[in-house]
């Protein structure tokens, strides 16, 4: 967006220098970016641009309008005025966009969507929104929409829509209701509120009938490193009865005097770190590893656990191999871990075949090896699952239609049991998703709604992880 906005207002400056002064219905063209207005003036002795009247700019990133446009080639600032428009896929409107010398926009009464209705399903509305050089935005007191109807208000978010599969994507509230053998009825919630670009609190959780709450809450920090564009990121966590990578609500192959479908931590507190990926040398450029740790003071339940636990890890991810409609990839971690006087050693790989984001119909297939070497007196570090195949396949039922069904499963390839078996039955609007899910390994049902260009219900193995 910024980089359109740059067009903009570099295509008024050239229009304002060839075309008459006073001139009407001015007509510019630079590059593929071609831009009208019914007014346009140079002044010669400020070198002040001024467009006005149904300024219009057709641009390979979308058509773009509003009723002014200034721009100041000297101190590189820059306005609209009621301006609107579209890049892939939003739609935006704003009352004034301004530009200064920084590369950084500052739009004052923005309201952004994906809905191309006319009365949008939902929209985003900010009183102000600043947009950085690398896409990045921070949305001031923000406003979410439904149907004509504001739903929730959050003092600021933050995130890079253009790179929706970043980590640090848009923060959006999601709620989840259903029912579990673990927490009873429950409604679950994932709530981001950002203190500024790179410090934000997180609440990740459960509040239930079996359980009053299990979740965690996390204050997270973003920070970048010398010579890296990727932020890292550091995070306090203080967690009751949070889910951890062994809990198995069926197929379990070890005996234990409890059900593995029990097994959950809390950090009390703990600290974790995990660094931009970072490319490998030589050769080895396209490969990434990234290295993260945690510390803090652990209790297992329901074994009742407890011990203060150090933990590193290192993980190397391949390159995207794209073959046609497919993409083909692989991570391989490692983590050492120190409690209780013991040292433990787990070690994951993990390959993954799934469909490209365009395909219309998802799938997705990986193989996880795991393995481990050493002790440690918590279950949740040790390697229950030694060879597990995940897979998962959405489809619409009716080709083009409106609902979608999404099946998915994880095999303990030793036992042939299913820890994690399911359904979901998916309505798929143009902006908005609704699900209902049925998991037969957890006897649990649920339902849930995200936004079409910030999520999706897919279950996909993500790649390595560890318990942090």
């Amino acid at each position: 967006m910024r980089n359109v906005y740059h067009h903009i207002l570099f295509a008024v400056l050239i229009a304002g220098l060839l075309l008459p002064r006073g001139g009407r219905a001015a007509v510019a063209h630079y590059g593929d970016y071609f831009i009208t207005a019914d007014h346009i003036d140079f002044n010669v002795e400020t070198q002040l641009v001024e467009a006005k009247g149904n300024v219009h700019l057709k641009s390979p990133d979308g058509v773009f309008t509003a009723t002014e446009a200034t721009y100041d080639p000297r101190t590189k600032k820059g306005e609209l005025r009621d301006a609107a428009g579209g890049f892939q896929p939003y739609l935006f409107s704003a009352r004034e966009v301004h530009y200064n010398s920084k590369d950084v926009m500052h739009i004052d009464d923005a309201a952004l969507t994906t809905c191309v209705e006319k009365h949008p399903h939902y929209r985003f509305i900010a009183r102000r929104v600043d947009v950085y050089p690398n896409s990045e935005m921070v949305a001031h007191h923000v406003t979410l929409e439904v149907d004509g109807h504001r739903t929730i208000t959050l003092p600021l978010i933050h995130g890079n829509p253009l790179e929706p599969d970043r980590a640090n994507a848009i923060a959006h509230p999601s709620q989840y209701i259903g029912t579990s053998e673990l927490d009873g009825y429950f409604v679950a919630t994932r709530y981001s509120v950002d203190f500024n670009r790179s410090t934000r609190i997180a609440l990740e959780g459960r509040v239930g009938t079996a359980n009053l709450f299990r979740g965690g809450i996390y204050l997270r920090h973003d920070f970048t490193l010398p010579g890296q564009t990727r932020p890292s990121q550091v995070a306090f966590v203080v967690s009751r009865k949070e889910d951890v990578e062994n809990r198995m609500v069926d197929g379990d192959n070890v005996t234990f005097p409890f059900s593995l479908g029990q097994l959950a931590l809390d950090r009390t507190p703990g600290v974790q770190v995990a660094l931009a990926p970072l490319p490998l040398p030589g050769k080895l450029h396209p490969f990434t590893i990234t290295l993260g740790g945690s510390a803090g003071y652990y209790r297992e339940e329901p074994t009742g656990v407890s011990f203060a636990r150090g933990q590193t890890t290192a993980i190397v991810s391949t390159p995207v191999l794209r073959m046609g409609p497919l993409n083909l990839y692989g991570q391989y971690g490692a983590a050492t871990s120190v409690a209780g006087g013991l040292l433990h050693l787990a070690h994951a790989g993990v390959i993954t075949l799934e469909t490209a984001p365009t395909f219309p119909i998802y799938g997705c297939l990986s193989f996880e090896r795991r393995r481990e070497a050493g002790a440690t007196p918590f279950i949740f570090d040790r390697v229950l699952v030694p060879d597990e195949l995940i897979s998962e396949v959405e489809v619409p039922i009716v080709p083009g239609g409106l609902f979608r069904v999404d099946l998915w499963n994880r095999l303990d390839a030793d036992t042939r049991k299913f820890r994690d078996l399911g359904a979901s039955l998916i309505l798929h609007t143009d902006c908005i998703s609704y699900s209902l899910s049925y998991n037969l390994a957890a006897k649990a049902i649920s339902g849930g709604i995200v936004l079409n260009a910030m999520g999706n219900f897919h279950h996909g193995v993500g790649g390595v992880a560890f318990t942090q």
